[in-house]
């Protein structure tokens, strides 16, 4: 992962910690971890790899001369 697409993730997982806040209609010193454990939502990090590990499952899946 470029340090380009770390900043974008890092931009992602702010603007989530944000929305969480706004959901729980907590405070912004709220500690977000508990707050993920509280709403139910995984961090984008987590989100990101189970999508990128489920596509490339599917990519397997298909037949070689497919087109995706």
């Amino acid at each position: 992962m470029g340090v380009k697409q770390k900043g974008l993730i890092q931009k992602l997982q702010v603007t989530q910690n944000d929305g969480l806040h706004k959901i729980a209609r907590v405070f912004k010193t709220t500690p977000v971890e508990p707050l993920h454990n509280l709403i139910g939502v995984l961090p984008i990090s987590y989100v990101l790899n189970k999508l990128k590990h489920s596509y490339s499952l599917k990519l397997q899946g298909m037949a070689p001369n497919a087109k995706t």
